[in-house]
C-alpha cells in the first residue's frame, strides 16, 4: 500500500535523501506487530527475502550512462533532465541512473558554474522493459554554451498595425545559432516619417557549437573551445566570442542592420 494514503512524515530522512543524492529510500511495514520479539525475526526474514530481492532486481530498469565533456572526461554533479519529474546528478565518475517505467523520455545534461554553462543535445531514449526487466544505456557529451544577445533593427515602409509579425524573418538571419527569444524593443518602435516605421527586436541566441569550433580552429587553432577554468581564460573567451559574432552576423543583413548588445 502507499504509506502516505496512511500518513504523512515532514522532514524526515526518505525525503531528504531522495531530494538531494536521487537516493529511494523505503520504509517496509511487514506486520501488524510493531515490536516483535527477537525470536521471530528470523521467521519475518525467511517471509520477506525473497521479495527484498526481487526489489534489489528492479533497480535494473530505466535508464543509465555516463556524461563527459568535449575532451571525454567525466563531470560531476551534471544534472540530467529527463522532461518529467525529478532531475538526477551524477557520481563522481560522471554516472547516472533513473528507474523509469516503459516510454519514450527526452533527456539532456548540464553543468554550471561561475564561468559557464556545459550542456549536452535532446536526447530521446525509448524505455521498452518494465520494471526490473532492462535498462537503456544512453551517454551524453556536453559541450559549452555560448551566448550572445543582439540588437536588430530596421525601417518599414507602411502601415505597420503589429510589430511582432517580422518576428520570424528577423530569426531567419541567425544561421549557425539557437535563437530562444526574439522581443520587440517598444521604447525604440516608432514612426520616423507619416509612412515609414522604426523597428527594433532584442534578440538572445546560443551559438551552435560546430560552425564556432571551425572558426576558432581557423583563427587560433583552437578545435574544442573549452569553459574556462579562471578569470584570465574567461576574458579571452569572451572577446574571441565577440569577435566571432561580429564577424559572423553584425552588419547589414537584407533589410536589417544586426550589433551585438552590450
Amino acid at each position: 500500500s502507499n504509506g502516505a494514503e496512511w500518513y504523512v512524515v515532514d522532514n524526515g530522512m526518505q525525503d531528504f535523501n531522495y531530494l538531494f543524492s536521487s537516493c529511494l529510500e523505503l520504509t517496509v511495514e511487514l506486520s501488524c506487530w510493531k515490536k516483535p520479539p527477537p525470536h521471530l525475526l528470523n521467521v519475518e526474514w525467511e517471509n520477506n527475502i525473497d521479495s527484498l530481492l526481487v526489489l534489489l532486481e528492479s533497480t535494473n530498469s530505466g535508464v543509465r550512462g555516463l556524461v563527459r565533456d568535449q575532451d571525454g572526461d567525466p563531470v560531476y554533479r551534471a544534472t540530467v533532465c529527463f522532461g518529467m519529474g525529478k532531475e538526477v546528478k551524477t557520481s563522481k565518475s560522471g554516472e547516472f541512473w533513473k528507474l523509469l517505467l516503459p516510454g519514450e523520455y527526452n533527456i539532456f545534461a548540464f553543468h554550471e558554474n561561475k564561468f559557464g554553462i556545459l550542456k549536452s543535445e535532446m536526447s530521446t531514449v525509448t524505455v521498452q522493459h518494465s520494471i526490473g526487466e532492462g535498462y537503456v544505456s544512453r551517454d551524453l557529451t556536453m559541450r559549452i554554451q555560448a551566448y550572445q544577445t543582439f540588437l536588430v533593427n530596421t525601417v518599414k515602409v507602411g502601415y505597420i498595425p503589429d510589430d511582432t509579425v517580422f518576428r520570424d524573418e528577423v530569426i531567419e538571419l541567425f544561421s549557425d545559432a539557437t535563437v530562444f527569444s526574439a522581443t520587440v524593443v517598444e521604447s525604440e518602435c516608432k514612426y520616423v516619417k507619416e509612412n515609414s516605421r522604426h523597428i527594433m527586436y532584442r534578440v538572445e541566441t546560443v551559438f551552435h557549437p560546430l560552425p564556432m569550433y571551425e572558426f576558432f580552429s581557423e583563427r587560433w587553432g583552437e578545435k574544442i573551445v573549452r569553459r574556462p577554468s579562471n578569470q584570465f581564460e574567461d576574458s579571452k573567451l569572451n572577446r574571441r566570442l565577440q569577435l566571432y559574432a561580429t564577424e559572423r552576423w553584425s552588419g547589414r543583413k537584407n533589410d536589417w542592420k544586426v550589433k551585438i548588445h552590450t
